[in-house]
């Protein structure tokens, strides 16, 4: 049925969304999980267009969650996740991090364990 009143369409569809909550989030995620791609290249598309909105958007979750921030961080840096390799990769050399072939990061990674087996060495010595 035709509104005739933008504001009366909002507020039956926040109550049709509100009675149905979890039916349409599992339907959602059903679809989030079949369509990964399609998903992340929607969300990267939305964040290139919107990169302030973005990042603003990244600077509120951050002040609000200091400890998920940091407990992410804390794993990244143990497991060597491919994005914090790249992340270091590009510290040193000062190029993007998309930039950086797959072979490098796997080869720095190796690297990266060597020196933590080292230093844990040196340490256990002194």
């Amino acid at each position: 049925m035709p509104y005739k009143d933008k504001t009366e369409k909002v507020a039956n569809g926040k109550a049709y969304y509100a009675a149905n909550k979890e039916r349409i989030d599992a339907r959602n995620a059903a679809y989030r999980a079949l369509h990964l791609d399609e998903e992340r290249h929607r969300q990267l598309a939305w964040r290139t267009e919107n990169r302030a909105r973005s990042n603003a958007i990244k600077a509120k979750h951050k002040a609000a969650n200091p400890d998920k921030v940091a407990a992410q961080a804390k794993k990244e840096r143990d497991t060597l996740t491919d994005g914090y390799v790249r992340k270091k990769i590009a510290q040193v050399y000062a190029i993007p991090a998309a930039q950086i072939p797959e072979p490098l990061v796997g080869a720095h990674r190796e690297l990266l364990k060597l020196k933590r087996e080292i230093w844990k060495c040196r340490t256990v010595t002194n």
